[in-house]
């Protein structure tokens, strides 16, 4: 089962879908809106990992597990 991996900072974000050996099957880098606020930054995040999945041939429901890196406070 693949996992999503989203890495958040301060001024791009990279979202990826890794197999169960860590290979990064496919990923997606977007800016951070982060001065637009976290609503903004989540909305992208979820537009960006939405994409992925469909480039992947994937369903949300075939995600095994989501693992979410952030290099400074998250609100």
């Amino acid at each position: 089962m693949p996992f999503l991996g989203i890495d958040i900072g301060g001024t791009k974000t990279i979202v990826a879908v890794a197999d169960e050996k860590g290979i990064i099957i496919a990923q997606e880098r977007i800016n951070t809106p982060r001065e637009r606020g976290p609503e903004a930054v989540l909305s992208e995040i979820v537009s960006a990992a939405n994409l992925l999945l469909c480039r992947a041939g994937l369903s949300t429901i075939e995600i095994k597990a989501i693992g979410v890196g952030c290099g400074g406070p998250l609100d």
